[in-house]
């Protein structure tokens, strides 16, 4: 999903009744680049970069770090 986009824009672009603004997009479809996945480093930037050959690498955060644990179930 992409929330980096002009909600508006897109809004006015597509047509949408004043009562819509798009929050989100999901792209479909297979990339025409070379995209790897990475884990976000030591410093928590998720900063986008591409290296020499046109890689295009994207920070991810790993599952234990963004998941909130369910604390009503545990005793104490």
């Amino acid at each position: 999903m992409i929330g980096n986009f002009d909600g508006a824009a897109l809004a006015a672009e597509r047509r949408y009744p004043e009562h819509l603004v798009p929050q989100l997009v999901i792209a479909l479809g297979k990339p025409a680049e070379t995209i790897v996945l990475t884990e976000v480093g030591p410093d928590g930037s998720t900063a986008y970069w591409r290296d020499d050959q046109d890689v295009h690498y994207v920070p991810k955060r790993r599952l234990e770090d963004v998941v909130v644990p369910d604390f009503r179930h545990r005793g104490g």
